[in-house]
């Protein structure tokens, strides 16, 4: 469905994957379209209506206490995370996959930046932001050095590459 010629740009039919499996829990997978924060302004009133409509279509989603959510959300734009926050904000029932590390990258100074990014000390975490809950990054395939001196086997080939 191509939606970019349309004045509503996001469709708020569901899409539904189901994992069935005689060994083990069914699962539902319902992927619902991504929250936005558009600029203020009256030039992004229609953009500013969507972006409402669409929290409201995936608030009604997390209401569900029953059902497990699986929140993406770029690293750079944790303060933009105020539905999460608001629904779950204990995260007794969210996974966050927390995406565009490579985004990220050109802010840490030292490899041990990025240690304490993936990795934060119990002190250090802000339970209104990551709600003191350990969360998972992905970084996109083909956004990243494609060359051998991008590639690292391990942790400690990183390392020496960058030390602290």
């Amino acid at each position: 469905m191509k939606l970019e010629h349309e004045p509503c740009q996001f469709s708020a039919k569901e899409i539904i994957i189901r994992v069935e499996y005689k060994y083990c829990p069914n699962l539902t997978i319902i992927d619902t379209p991504g929250l936005i924060a558009p600029a203020p302004g009256r030039k992004n009133r229609a953009l500013q209506g969507q972006a409402r409509a669409v929290e409201s279509l995936v608030r009604a989603k997390m209401q569900h206490k029953e059902f497990i959510i699986l929140c993406l959300e770029d690293c750079n734009d944790w303060s933009n995370a105020t539905t999460r926050r608001v629904i779950d904000p204990e995260l007794s029932r969210t996974v966050i996959v927390s995406t565009k590390l490579d985004t990220k990258i050109p802010q840490f100074a030292r490899a041990s930046d990025v240690e304490v990014f993936l990795s934060p000390p119990a002190c250090t975490l802000d339970g209104f932001m990551l709600g003191d809950s350990p969360f998972f990054t992905s970084v996109p395939s083909g956004r990243v050095g494609s060359g051998h001196e991008s590639v690292y086997r391990s942790n400690d080939e990183f390392k020496q590459v960058y030390p602290s």
